[in-house]
């Protein structure tokens, strides 16, 4: 049996990248054969010229450094995720493709938010799979929104393509209110993040050994506002916990901020970055959710635009704790996590992915 999954793989994006391995992974549980098509944002790095920014010479290094890893960082992505080989550029792309999959999932991440913009030629309604042939058999795997509510207008537009979905599961509690008050869809589950069904031993064997020896702080930052703040917030968090501070970056453009900035870091360096760290102070979905998998104190920045799934694994796993709401607050540190609790919950989750495929793939028996 063959499964092709589709999912909005940001290749900028630590979390995006690991979602779409621990997917292909998870599916293959379930099939013999497992491919990746990925609905690409608009890349700025690579789609941008370097020379427009030539009024503004650090910004244009930042840029041109940048560009050149990401070209590295795909070669190295392509030995781990089994991108199907199809590019869809253009309409006519999908026309002439060979839709061979015996079952098409839409994947995690937010690939339901249409606040995450694609390339031009993949409007919102190609994320409900509505280009592929309708004898086909399709589901939803955890995937998100990332918001409380989306425009009336896309849900009228989408509604249809949903019906078609033998089985739609969601991966935050505001996804299922959207699809019961907005859609009308009583049946839809609740499942974990696909990072999470997988739990420290299985990240392990991929994980390299840390060449940091000193105590560290790992600071994961992708939309901070007021970055000031928080950057002293940061460096009176090191000297009280007496710990360095590293800094994960998707670019240059950070690395003249507090800290050792380590740039576009492998995603299972990413992992070793977090397994190794005292704490993780992220405003990052996964930077968070992975620190709690690996039983590592996170401190938890709301994000501006995605707060929904944040809100939702952490009052999953009984953590609202610890959010940070101020950047005075420092009792935040003596608020720990009882990590007992998020491992039992996990488990007690990773079963219901596994109910959930088994339902799916399993139909025929």
């Amino acid at each position: 049996m063959k499964v092709s999954f589709f999912q909005t793989c940001d290749i900028q994006n630590m979390g995006s990248v690991l979602v779409a391995f621990a997917t292909q992974k998870i599916l293959e549980r379930y099939a013999d054969d497992v491919d990746l098509f990925s609905f690409i944002y608009s890349n700025k790095y690579a789609n941008e010229p370097v020379l427009k920014y030539f009024y503004n010479l650090p910004k244009t290094i930042s840029k041109f450094f940048t560009i050149i890893k990401m070209k590295r960082y795909r070669k190295y992505l392509s030995k781990y995720i089994n991108w199907n080989q199809a590019k869809f550029i253009a309409n006519e792309d999908i026309e002439n493709f060979n839709f061979d999959a015996d079952i098409y999932c839409v994947g995690s991440d937010v690939s339901w938010n249409p606040a995450y913009k694609t390339h031009n030629h993949w409007d919102y309604e190609k994320r409900y799979l509505n280009f592929i042939p309708n004898d086909k058999r399709k589901f939803s795997f955890a995937t998100s929104f990332g918001i409380e509510k989306i425009d009336d207008k896309l849900v009228n537009m989408t509604r249809k393509h949903l019906e078609q979905f033998e089985k739609v599961s969601v991966r935050e509690d505001a996804g299922v209110k959207i699809l019961n008050e907005q859609y009308g869809y009583d049946n839809a589950v609740k499942l974990i993040d696909p990072t999470l069904v997988f739990d420290y031993k299985f990240w392990k064997k991929y994980i390299p050994k840390s060449k940091i020896e000193e105590d560290y702080i790992l600071v994961y930052d992708l939309n901070i506002e007021h970055k000031r703040e928080f950057d002293k917030y940061v460096k009176k968090i090191s000297n009280k916990t007496k710990t360095k501070i590293i800094r994960i970056s998707l670019g240059y453009k950070q690395i003249f901020r507090c800290g050792k900035t380590i740039v576009l870091p492998s995603m299972f360096e990413f992992l070793s970055l977090i397994a190794n760290a005292k704490f993780v102070l992220a405003d990052s979905f996964h930077g968070t959710i992975f620190a709690l998998n690996f039983n590592v104190e996170p401190i938890c920045v709301l994000p501006r635009f995605t707060p929904a799934r944040m809100n939702s694994i952490l009052s999953l796993l009984n953590c609202e704790h610890k959010i940070l709401k101020d950047f005075n607050d420092f009792d935040i540190l003596n608020r720990t996590t009882d990590f007992k609790h998020v491992n039992k919950v996990l488990e007690k989750e990773r079963k219901k992915v596994d109910e959930f495929l088994s339902s799916i793939f399993h139909k025929e028996k």
